[in-house]
């Protein structure tokens, strides 16, 4: 089980995928301390408010890779118009 626990509230999970949903953040097994079976989290606000930012900052940098890009579809529209006036003139 992981557990993290804020000033606010305990959050427990069965996995560490639960306790990323839950927390809307990114943590790595490395960062839990071990107690038995068990790993738990101590956090602060400040951390909460950190781990959130760097999950939002990985989307952001994936997202930027399969942007699609708008120059290319108006070049299509284009050339297929100018296919088109071509094929009516000849």
């Amino acid at each position: 089980m992981f557990y993290a626990i804020t000033k606010n509230e305990l959050y427990t999970g069965k996995t560490l995928k639960d306790i990323n949903k839950k927390l809307n953040a990114i943590l790595d097994v490395n960062e839990f301390r071990r107690l038995g079976n068990n790993y738990i989290i101590n956090l602060t606000d400040d951390d909460i408010n950190f781990i959130q930012d760097t999950k939002k900052m990985s989307k952001i940098m994936v997202q930027n890779l399969f942007k699609k890009s708008d120059s290319t579809s108006w070049l299509i529209y284009i050339i297929i118009g100018l296919q088109l006036i071509l094929l009516l003139k000849g």
